[in-house]
């Protein structure tokens, strides 16, 4: 009878990640997620067919989801996505150190408004001919959005 309780409130969770998860896209990408059949619609049927989620957090498999269970699964995620969150820290600091290197050309660990120009200009010069021209700008506009 307590994992019926818990029912409401696991799938509130449920929704409610799957919605951050959507946010920005008007729900769109949740949409397509839910909607197995295509028809831009979303049955209690396909609703239903996300079980998987709900019993993933079923730690003891017996059926259902007790408090300290979705604590631990709620935990879990935080971690994960604080690990995912350090990664992408660490890989822009590396970035940015190799950056520095690059435009500190006389390695004294300042770089100089002359250097930090001739850095953005060489990224920009992409065949080095000393020039940038309008299909350098707009090769380097498109490795930006990507």
């Amino acid at each position: 009878m307590k994992h019926l309780a818990l029912i409401p409130a696991i799938a509130l969770l449920a929704l409610s990640a799957s919605a951050e998860a959507g946010r920005g896209h008007g729900g769109k990408k949740m949409l397509e997620r839910l909607d197995s059949d295509g028809d831009g619609l979303v049955s209690l049927a396909e609703f239903q067919q996300k079980e998987s989620r709900f019993m993933a957090m079923d730690a003891d498999e017996d059926g259902g989801v007790s408090r300290e269970e979705m604590q631990a699964h709620i935990a879990a995620k935080s971690e994960e996505r604080a690990a995912r969150k350090a990664k992408r820290r660490a890989a822009k600091a590396a970035r940015m150190e190799e950056k520095f290197g690059a435009a500190d050309a006389d390695g004294n660990g300042l770089v100089t408004a002359e250097e930090a120009h001739l850095a953005a200009f060489n990224r920009l010069d992409a065949n080095g001919d000393g020039h940038i021209d309008a299909d350098e700008l707009k090769s380097r506009r498109g490795k930006r959005r990507q």
